[in-house]
Protein backbone atom coordinates (compact mmCIF):
# COMPACT_ATOMS: atom_id res chain seq x y z
CA UNK A 1 0.00 0.00 0.00
CA UNK A 2 1.38 3.40 -0.91
CA UNK A 3 1.78 6.23 1.61
CA UNK A 4 -0.66 9.12 1.41
CA UNK A 5 -0.48 12.52 3.03
CA UNK A 6 -3.57 14.63 3.71
CA UNK A 7 -3.49 18.19 5.00
CA UNK A 8 -6.31 20.11 6.59
CA UNK A 9 -5.65 23.75 7.46
CA UNK A 10 -6.72 24.45 11.06
CA UNK A 11 -9.72 26.79 11.12
CA UNK A 12 -9.75 27.14 7.33
CA UNK A 13 -10.23 25.42 4.03
CA UNK A 14 -7.32 25.00 1.63
CA UNK A 15 -7.69 26.18 -1.96
CA UNK A 16 -5.90 27.25 -5.15
CA UNK A 17 -2.99 24.85 -4.57
CA UNK A 18 0.12 25.38 -6.72
CA UNK A 19 2.56 22.44 -6.46
CA UNK A 20 6.30 22.89 -7.09
CA UNK A 21 9.36 20.65 -6.75
CA UNK A 22 12.24 22.86 -5.63
CA UNK A 23 15.65 21.82 -4.27
CA UNK A 24 14.58 18.19 -3.73
CA UNK A 25 11.42 19.09 -1.80
CA UNK A 26 7.75 19.11 -2.75
CA UNK A 27 6.32 22.53 -1.98
CA UNK A 28 2.68 23.53 -2.01
CA UNK A 29 1.65 27.17 -2.20
CA UNK A 30 -2.00 27.72 -1.27
CA UNK A 31 -4.67 30.12 -0.08
CA UNK A 32 -6.75 29.61 3.05
CA UNK A 33 -10.50 30.18 3.07
CA UNK A 34 -10.98 31.13 6.71
CA UNK A 35 -14.10 29.78 8.42
CA UNK A 36 -14.11 32.85 10.69
CA UNK A 37 -12.30 35.73 8.89
CA UNK A 38 -12.73 38.02 11.92
CA UNK A 39 -10.54 35.72 14.06
CA UNK A 40 -7.14 37.21 15.01
CA UNK A 41 -5.42 34.07 13.61
CA UNK A 42 -6.96 34.64 10.16
CA UNK A 43 -4.05 36.12 8.23
CA UNK A 44 -4.81 36.77 4.53
CA UNK A 45 -2.37 35.83 1.80
CA UNK A 46 -0.46 32.88 0.43
CA UNK A 47 0.90 30.04 2.54
CA UNK A 48 3.55 27.42 1.84
CA UNK A 49 4.17 23.92 3.12
CA UNK A 50 6.91 21.50 2.09
CA UNK A 51 7.65 17.81 2.32
CA UNK A 52 10.45 15.50 1.29
CA UNK A 53 8.05 12.52 0.89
Amino acid sequence: MEDKVFYRAPGARTGDVIPKYIDGKYQLFYLKGWKNPEDSKAVPGWYRMESSL
